[in-house]
């Protein structure tokens, strides 16, 4: 399954991109065309995924490919901004 998303940014955010992705087996995010990260992911919580590819000012597309493995199959993704020293999940 693969699945996008397009999204505008005013200005290029400070911090790194990175997504909290709950996903069951394999996910693969790509951002602006580019392989943003992946993961083999099969929890029952959120994991980040962090990204050396950054937001760009105006539009940005997230591409989502989730490769499922078993009989249960979804995917979560939300873009964010992580600051130096910031837990995007709570422990």
């Amino acid at each position: 399954m693969v699945t996008g998303i397009q999204f505008r940014v005013d200005s290029a955010p400070s911090g790194p991109a990175g997504f909290l992705v709950y996903a069951d087996d394999w996910v693969t995010i790509s951002l602006n065309g580019q392989t943003a990260g992946s993961n083999r992911i099969r929890s029952e919580s959120y994991q980040v995924i962090s990204s050396q590819v950054p937001y760009q000012p105006g539009r940005n597309v997230i591409a989502v490919h989730c490769r499922n493995a078993q009989l249960h199959a979804g995917v979560h993704v939300i873009p964010v901004v992580k600051t130096p020293g910031e837990n995007l999940i709570a422990t």
